[in-house]
């Protein structure tokens, strides 16, 4: 199989990517940590602390909501969690 991200040198497959990464939405539970997360540069590795969440609201006057996803893998696709953010390092 072919490597993928970062490059041609990367020893990890796409397989192994898809089934070692996770789609993150970060939410800062304050302006410091929402400021702070802003600011992280692409590369950089950092220690965030938190728990997830679902999210409910109001879109267009109609309610919405989104629920973490406790799985890694639904329907063949990468689940998204929603993660509140509390600490950042």
């Amino acid at each position: 199989m072919q490597n993928a991200f970062p490059g041609p040198e990367s020893t990890f497959t796409v397989p192994y990517i898809i089934n070692h990464s996770s789609n993150n939405h970060i939410i800062p539970a304050t302006e410091n940590l929402r400021k702070a997360v802003k600011s992280i540069k692409t590369g950089r590795k950092i220690v965030l602390e938190g728990f997830l969440v679902n999210l409910t609201g109001t879109y267009e006057r109609q309610t919405v909501w989104w629920d973490t996803s406790m799985s890694r893998r639904i329907r063949g696709i990468i689940p998204a969690n929603f993660f509140m953010s509390q600490k950042s390092e």
